[in-house]
């Protein structure tokens, strides 16, 4: 297993499900972590699991769809930790609900989360680990890109089965 004693890991949507196991993952490989969600009791939970497990960690709440948030965010993580090494881009899925039900407020909070917000990210933490000649970057994505999840629109799974309607 790879050290990583000294590598700051932002992991965001790291309140629960996978964004925490990641967090999780790497704290027992010696990551410090600053974890990330909108905020409230679940994220507050989670930091307080984390600091009991044994980790180095700091909850740093944003919306990742908003791209002002999402540069504090990164200067809020090397403030309190120093530079991002490992990031770990892990965003929600859209709201389920069929396709004829959504309005133009859930298209413009799901386009931001599914296409726009690991990029944007991206462009906040390359230069550093181009400087520092070191980084590692995961973006997870939902489960529907591969297997539809019944009444969630999967306009792009043309082949199959559109399980929105």
């Amino acid at each position: 297993m790879t050290d990583l004693a000294d590598r700051v890991a932002l992991i965001t949507g790291s309140s629960s499900g996978l964004g925490l196991a990641a967090a999780r993952a790497l704290a027992r490989r010696g990551a410090r972590l600053a974890i990330n969600s909108r905020g409230g009791d679940k994220l507050e939970r989670a930091c307080q699991a984390l600091t009991e497990e044994g980790a180095e960690v700091v909850a740093i709440p944003a919306d990742v769809r908003r791209v002002d948030e999402l540069e504090d965010l990164v200067s809020e993580v090397e403030e309190q930790l120093g530079p991002v090494d490992i990031l770990v881009a892990n965003g929600g899925g859209p709201r389920v609900k069929p396709a004829a039900e959504l309005d133009d407020t859930d298209w413009e909070e799901a386009i931001p989360l599914a296409l726009l917000f690991v990029p944007r990210l991206c462009n906040f933490v390359l230069p550093g680990m181009r400087r520092r000649g070191w980084g590692r970057i995961i973006a997870i994505n939902s489960v529907s890109a591969r297997q539809p999840i019944p009444r969630l629109p999967c306009p792009t799974r043309c082949g199959q089965r559109f399980s929105a309607i």
